[in-house]
């Protein structure tokens, strides 16, 4: 979303790759939004997305060499900042309270909210999971010991109680589920294909993924189910985050009998940067000397202290001026041609979790930020998207550092679906078959409304008595496949007032277009009104245009995080 155009030193560059048989444009005193860099630039393209991303993937590195970072301590601090019980006051020392607190998990004594004690149920046993995480064997023996133990210290740390927290409610609202399937979208009647290792989802999702073993009980799902594939594919609409692994060092350290709160030491590596994808199968030679950005090596760039949009929570008030980034380098043209029959390269873990980010997005209407976590070794890294780009925090060593894990996890585990960057605008609630989509109740006028749909593809949205019905389950939807952008989302809408108030319009010819403006550019609906005018006086024009039926703007823009 940040401003695009050609670098100074180099006048006639293109922030984008040029796209074949598009004229110039002409000069005009309007400022329309130019196109986004990585990803966000070709998602109009989605048909390039399927079971091979050799031609998506440049897109999407470009856009994780471009994150930020940030001190994992400051990370923690937002994210506890988030799950309080006043999110817009800072709290002195929250970290470190948190730190103190967690204390009685990380060293074994702490028992689950609401249970008796349970030799396999225990903050014990998480000891006993990471003992076998330790030990030396493949990635996929990993997952098991892992979600163990994670599942296990949050049902414990559901039971600390820390002054000016979120009181947790007392039964699993999170949970730890093992994946390593595949997990299948639609974008525009092109089917994508992941296989996450590890996923977060609301409780309730991961017991719906096991039909058969309805009669387990929340302990029981938590220590049999949650360790093994889902029974039914999970939907990429219900994660809330997910977890992906790697390997490289055979045996770790031991795991420490006692553990205190302590200054965080810098992991090695303590960031990560997105390494060159490897490929099975040669590739033909060059066509030019140019080559990608995402190709060349580059050197890890420096430490960024530029938070501000990541810590302000709520949102400020919104300003004038633009908040967002500078014009980055142009990407090149590639010079290299990979044959479409060739299998899909060894993706680096980071640009593997965003494309899984990219899921994610396009899965549900209007998110405003998603946070996944990477693992090699005993290190996690939280990766954190939104449509400004992305940011990474250094790594935790959670085998030397478990304090600052679990504060992790406390504050996750104390998410409201906002602060897994749903938005509340865009609420589905499902009752009996109905589906609807309202405002916040924030929003002045707005209204709840209720409509039952059989076929429970569609959702519902009333302001000031417009009534719109989002079909958002249809073929016809084109959703945004990218980190970062306008996040573009195109849906056949039906209007009982629209289509009294405007007879001519057919019913099922209206399109809802929901994005995220630049916020110092013209907007379009001035663009569209000045588009008028010239259809006016140019009647080859005239029927070409869209016909803007109604607009909306939501407060609180993701622009201003």
């Amino acid at each position: 979303m940040s401003p695009g155009g050609a670098r100074p030193n180099q006048p006639n560059s293109s922030s984008t790759p040029p796209r074949p048989n598009v004229p110039a444009q002409a000069v005009s005193s309007i400022k329309t939004t130019p196109n986004s860099r990585g990803a966000a630039t070709v998602s109009e393209h989605i048909g390039l997305v399927g079971t091979h991303v050799n031609q998506v993937r440049p897109w999407i590195q470009r856009d994780i060499e471009k994150a930020e970072r940030c001190h994992v301590d400051t990370m923690l601090e937002v994210l506890l900042q988030r799950a309080s019980l006043d999110p817009k006051t800072e709290q002195h020392d929250l970290l470190g309270r948190c730190l103190q607190a967690v204390l009685s998990v990380c060293n074994w004594t702490a028992t689950p909210a609401g249970k008796a004690p349970d030799k396999d149920f225990h903050s014990s046993c998480i000891k006993d999971a990471l003992d076998n995480y330790v030990l030396q064997g493949v990635e996929e023996d990993y997952y098991g010991p892992f979600i163990t133990a994670t599942n296990i210290a949050l049902a414990c740390l559901d039971n600390i109680e820390i002054k000016g927290m979120c009181a947790a409610s007392g039964k699993p609202e999170i949970i730890l589920q093992m994946n390593d399937m595949e997990m299948t979208q639609s974008h525009q009647n092109k089917i994508s294909q992941r296989r996450p290792n590890v996923v977060i989802l609301p409780f309730q999702s991961s017991c719906e993924a096991f039909p058969d073993d309805d009669i387990l009980g929340d302990m029981e799902h938590i220590l049999k189910n949650t360790i093994r594939e889902p029974e039914t594919k999970l939907l990429w609409k219900n994660v809330l985050a997910l977890i992906e692994f790697k390997r490289k060092t055979k045996k770790l350290l031991r795991v420490p009998s006692l553990y205190h709160v302590k200054d965080y030491v810098p992991t090695k590596p303590e960031y990560l940067r997105a390494e060159t994808p490897v490929t099975n199968t040669p590739e033909t030679p060059a066509l030019g000397p140019s080559q990608t950005q995402a190709e060349q090596p580059q050197a890890a760039p420096p430490t960024m202290h530029r938070l501000d949009r990541l810590a302000a929570w709520p949102p400020a008030t919104t300003s004038n001026s633009s908040s967002k980034r500078k014009a980055e380098e142009p990407l090149q043209s590639t010079g290299k041609r990979t044959k479409t029959s060739e299998m899909e390269p060894r993706l680096d873990v980071t640009v593997q979790t965003g494309l899984y980010a990219a899921e994610m997005f396009a899965a549900n209407i209007a998110v405003k930020h998603l946070l996944n976590l990477i693992v090699i070794d005993a290190i996690i890294w939280v990766w954190y998207y939104d449509q400004q780009g992305t940011i990474q925090c250094s790594g935790i060593n959670f085998i030397d550092d478990l304090p600052r894990f679990m504060v992790l996890f406390y504050a996750l585990q104390r998410f409201n679906f906002e602060g897994w960057g749903r938005n509340p605008n865009f609420e589905e609630v499902e009752q009996g078959g109905s589906h609807t989509l309202k405002l916040d109740d924030k929003e002045e006028g707005s209204q709840i409304l209720q409509l039952d749909n059989e076929e429970g593809d569609s959702q519902m949205l009333e302001v000031n008595g417009m009534d719109l019905l989002f079909h958002t389950s249809d073929k016809a939807r084109v959703t945004h496949y990218g980190l970062k952008g306008r996040a573009t989302n195109v849906v056949l809408v039906t209007s009982e007032y629209l289509a009294k108030k405007y007879p001519d319009i057919q019913k099922d010819g209206m399109v809802a277009k929901i994005f995220w403006a630049e916020e110092g550019r013209t907007s379009e609906l001035e663009i569209l009104k000045k588009v008028e005018e010239i259809a006016k006086m140019e009647k080859v024009v005239e029927g070409h245009i869209p016909h803007l039926l109604w607009h909306h703007e939501f407060k609180n823009p993701t622009s201003a995080i």
